[in-house]
């Protein structure tokens, strides 16, 4: 078994994170905004029926055996709209969150750190993660986060050996 698995790594829509209280044991309120812009599902739209036409063409069509497994075959390429809720029932978030936490020297503009990953308002607490990064690479997070906790590391070292 195989799959054709399709994802919107830039996605337009943009949801929220909210403390629920001042317990931290309370969990946060979140809201994913899945495919809220109309744009986000008029490219996964375009994603599956590339992915659909990629497992039709040779070779790869001749290695398949028996039907599509989802969306399945009785939903047909025209039907844009059973399309789209198939895919409005089966997104997840794709497991690489980042550009949570954003970045720059105006908190009261909703910046949450500095240049340098320095929570703004809290002294000695940096974030040094994906969670800073403008957008999420259209590539693994993991190197572009290494880079970033090398980079604010050395940052953090510097500051404690300055004058």
């Amino acid at each position: 078994m195989f799959g054709l698995v399709t994802g919107l790594v830039l996605p337009s829509s943009r949801g929220w994170l909210r403390i629920r209280s001042a317990d931290p044991a309370d969990p946060p309120r979140i809201d994913v905004a899945h495919l809220r812009r109309p744009d986000d599902m008029s490219r996964m739209i375009e994603a599956t029926l590339i992915a659909r036409a990629i497992s039709r063409t040779a070779p790869l069509n001749g290695l398949i055996e028996g039907p599509e497994l989802a969306p399945g075959p009785a939903i047909a390429d025209g039907d844009i709209s059973a399309i789209a809720a198939w895919i409005a029932s089966r997104t997840e978030t794709y497991h690489h969150p980042a550009g949570t936490c954003r970045m720059g020297p105006d908190p009261g503009g909703g910046a949450f750190v500095d240049e340098r990953g320095r929570v703004h308002g809290i002294e000695h607490l940096h974030v040094a993660d994906a969670s800073i990064m403008p957008a999420s690479p259209s590539a693994n997070t993991n190197p572009p986060t290494i880079m970033i906790a090398e980079r604010v590391a050395s940052w953090i070292t510097a500051e404690r050996h300055e004058p």
